[in-house]
């Protein structure tokens, strides 16, 4: 069934004022009627989040990726520029405002993503409120992003944070100036000043390892936190407003996660942001945690899940209907010394084939061909497996940037096949014969 609707926002870049639409088309398609009768329903979906801008001609709009441009109303010139993102997408995983391990000069490949995930612990420190709003043209351009829709969580889901150092009001962002504790006000007016196009909720994110009891409290501190930044985003002024997405919480604990979830979709936010994965549960109880908290949520809103860690993960969350999330994954790869070799959609593969390899393995020491034949990143066209296992024999930090490439790219082009699977009614064959063909939680990493 096709379902489309409109969600309605307003938003501003700073300096210049703007407009902003976003726009979600759904598009659910059937998968084949085998994969159906062998998994729960498939709710894979492709949707489309259109970001509008409108600033005054003459001044330098806040996006630069341009899908539309044209005169406003006869009163005010204006310039008019759309951002579309098509889910499911990865998010671009920054840290500290750059993209791990990648250089200048491979920085235009990584751009190509549309969308630009940030941290708090990553920008409040420095650059932080003062310095954005000295500089005036908003966080994008600040870390070199012009035209990409930003996305900042309270939490890094490439580094599970300390326990027990939130409060009843306030969240702890770790810097290299150690910890600072930031209220929701705060909070909310970093983004105004930085122009973010879409902010998580604070969340209270604990571990699995904590009891129940504790994971209880976080829930209930999560939910004020929520109702307490809808509040300061209702209170801006409407051409300064990014869209909030709900943090979900709940640890391990399945029930509580469905608790959360279904008190979240009550405050109606504008998206939904699945925290605290993978922080110390076991990797079987993942795709249940997610069902028990998509199956709450309204179709008509974009979901994001943070701190799935494996390619197989993904499509069980794409199949339980997740729509975007982050790619701390590719640059964990490299600093484990791994390359991603996986393949989706294809149906004849070599015998043997991995998720990754392993460039550590003196196996490689003579192996003179590409880290995965037909690619076409910069790694596999200039450099050979030899040539990077060397690399990281010698603990030279060229080893980590090439396969940092390497995977952002497979992963880049993982989430390209995932859509055009959906389009053409075919992910559901294609996830079966994924789950066939591989494991779906890589043991390198477990």
């Amino acid at each position: 069934r096709a379902v489309s609707f409109k969600l309605r926002s307003n938003k501003m870049a700073v300096p210049w004022a703007v407009e902003r639409l976003a726009a979600f088309e759904v598009l659910q398609r059937s998968s084949a009627a085998a994969a159906e009768a062998a998994a729960p329903a498939n709710r894979a979906r492709v949707t489309r989040l259109a970001v509008t801008r409108r600033g005054a001609l003459g001044q330098r709009p806040g996006v630069g990726h341009v899908a539309a441009a044209t005169a406003g109303a006869a009163t005010t010139a204006t310039t008019t520029e759309t951002s579309v993102l098509t889910t499911p997408c990865m998010l671009l995983y920054t840290h500290r405002g750059a993209v791990p391990h990648i250089t200048g000069s491979l920085l235009p490949s990584a751009q190509e993503a549309p969308a630009v995930h940030v941290t708090l612990s990553g920008i409040w420190q420095h650059p932080g409120v003062k310095v954005l709003t000295a500089y005036g043209q908003g966080l994008q351009r600040f870390l070199h992003f012009p035209g990409r829709i930003t996305y900042c969580s309270v939490n890094d889901p490439a580094d599970m944070p300390p326990d027990g150092f939130n409060g009843e009001t306030y969240v702890s962002a770790w810097g290299y100036a150690g910890r600072s504790k930031v209220t929701v006000a705060e909070y909310m007016e970093l983004h105004r000043v930085g122009g973010t196009d879409i902010v998580s909720s604070m969340a209270d994110v604990r571990s699995a390892h904590n009891t129940l009891k504790k994971h209880r409290t976080a829930c209930a501190r999560t939910l004020k936190f929520l109702d307490e930044c809808k509040a300061a985003q209702q209170a801006q002024p409407e051409r300064s407003r990014p869209l909030l997405f709900g943090s979900i919480v709940g640890g391990a604990f399945p029930e509580l996660r469905q608790h959360c979830a279904q008190e979240v979709a009550k405050r109606n936010p504008d998206g939904y942001v699945i925290e605290g994965l993978r922080f110390g549960e076991s990797p079987a109880l993942l795709p249940e945690l997610i069902e028990a908290v998509v199956s709450q949520l309204p179709e008509d809103k974009p979901r994001v899940a943070q701190g799935v860690t494996s390619p197989g993960e993904i499509l069980q969350a794409i199949h339980a209907g997740v729509d975007m999330f982050d790619s701390a994954l590719p640059f964990k790869y490299a600093d484990q010394g791994l390359a991603l070799t996986f393949t989706y959609g294809m149906e004849e593969q070599p015998a043997g084939a991995q998720l990754s390899i392993n460039l550590w393995d003196m196996a490689f020491r003579e192996s003179f061909e590409p880290l995965v034949a037909g690619c076409q990143c910069f790694a596999c066209k200039h450099h050979h497996r030899a040539y990077v296992h060397h690399l990281l024999s010698v603990h030279e930090m060229l080893g980590p940037v090439l396969l940092a490439s390497h995977n952002l790219h497979q992963f880049m082009l993982f989430f390209e096949q995932i859509r055009e699977s959906i389009k053409q009614g075919e992910f559901g064959t294609h996830f079966e014969q994924f789950r066939k063909r591989y494991e779906l939680i890589d043991p390198w990493l477990c």
